[in-house]
């Protein structure tokens, strides 16, 4: 469940642009928004991004004083170490 900002998923363009990068285009691969192009980063920093970015999508999470996840974001800092 996304949360809307007008007719675009909030926050889904840098979730897809995490789990599958972008294509020769620049396009990032499965994204929703209305132009998800990157037209100023080279691929090697898309690269770069996804390697030492986890993104933790919280989309629908409706409870802001909800407990975080401390095992999921153990294992997402552990990535990065």
């Amino acid at each position: 469940m996304w949360k809307r900002v007008g007719s675009l998923p909030t926050g889904q363009s840098l979730v897809a642009l995490a789990e599958n990068g972008v294509d020769n285009a620049k396009r990032i691969i499965g994204a929703a928004g209305y132009d998800p192009v990157l037209p100023t980063i080279a691929p090697d920093q898309v690269d770069q991004f996804r390697k030492q970015v986890e993104v933790l999508d919280w989309t629908g999470e409706e409870d802001p004083g909800k407990e975080p996840n401390y095992e999921e974001l153990k294992k997402a800092v552990a990535k990065t170490v």
